[in-house]
């Protein structure tokens, strides 16, 4: 069972990636299409509002989504995968999808907080547990 782990921890670095390229493709197009200047990326000064948006939710994927990954390699390493941390460590790829997609959607604040909040709170929960089997 302790290998399913790796499962959720794929499709979460599988996210990042489709992410990371959505950016590059929404930066090509705005420069073949001369909406900026490639020198704007310097600086980052003066971007169109979709790449601004799609660069903050891809910065936001190497915050909170580390410690899913330091997480899962805990969980991992001290044997503690359970059916109830698969099912927190799923839910937890699924509200970072559904944070990323209204982020570069209609960007609904509350929404895109309520997703993100959900989401630390199932790591917190994971965390929760294994600092309480640490404990023991």
């Amino acid at each position: 069972m302790k290998e399913q782990i790796f499962y959720p921890a794929f499709a979460m670095f599988s996210w990042i990636s489709f992410m990371l390229f959505y950016l590059a493709y929404v930066r090509i197009k705005a420069v073949k299409g001369r909406e900026i200047k490639f020198s704007q990326f310097r600086l980052q000064e003066g971007m169109p509002e979709k790449i601004q948006q799609v660069s903050n939710n891809v910065n936001n994927l190497f915050q909170v989504p580390l410690l899913f990954f330091m997480a899962c390699l805990f969980l991992l390493v001290l044997d503690k995968v359970t059916p109830l941390n698969l099912f927190l460590s799923w839910g937890f790829v699924l509200l970072r999808v559904v944070h990323s997609w209204v982020h570069i959607s209609e960007n609904d604040v509350n929404l895109r907080f309520f997703s993100f909040a959900l989401g630390v709170v199932f790591l917190v929960v994971i965390y929760a547990g294994l600092l309480l089997d640490l404990i023991k």
